[in-house]
């Protein structure tokens, strides 16, 4: 058999109870720390919350702007084929003024040649007459 004293037994209580004591603390540092965390993760989750809304609105607002540079592709392409025609209306426009100042250009020739040959037929004419009478 074996025998306890009470002194040993006042010391293993008391070495019992240091051991408690420091678990306890440890306990009390453990719950002071998952409080710690528990904040710290409520707070990281509310960040991820915000970036999550933040990068829903930034899509929303990627898509809009992709259906707007749509739309604007759409209506650029609209107006260079306007511009297209509207060069070659006045290609042709331009064309046309040239054959037609060209056409003029001939007649006013014609025009001249007739003019100075019928002044030089007049003048002949009254030179002759004028030699007549003389």
């Amino acid at each position: 058999m074996i025998f306890v004293t009470a002194a040993q037994i006042d010391d293993v209580t008391g070495t019992v109870n240091d051991k408690l004591t420091g678990i306890q603390l440890d306990l009390r540092e453990l719950s002071t720390n998952l409080k710690n965390f528990h904040s710290d993760f409520e707070r990281l989750n509310t960040n991820i919350n915000e970036i999550k809304q933040d990068t829903k609105k930034a899509l929303e607002l990627s898509n809009e702007t992709k259906t707007a540079c749509v739309l604007l592709g759409t209506k650029v392409e609209t107006h260079e084929k306007e511009i297209l025609t509207v060069k070659v209306l006045v290609a042709s426009e331009v064309l046309e003024i040239k054959t037609d100042q060209k056409e003029k250009d001939r007649e006013a020739k014609a025009d001249r040649k007739w003019l100075i040959g019928t002044i030089i037929v007049v003048v002949g004419l009254l030179a002759s007459n004028i030699n007549t009478y003389l």
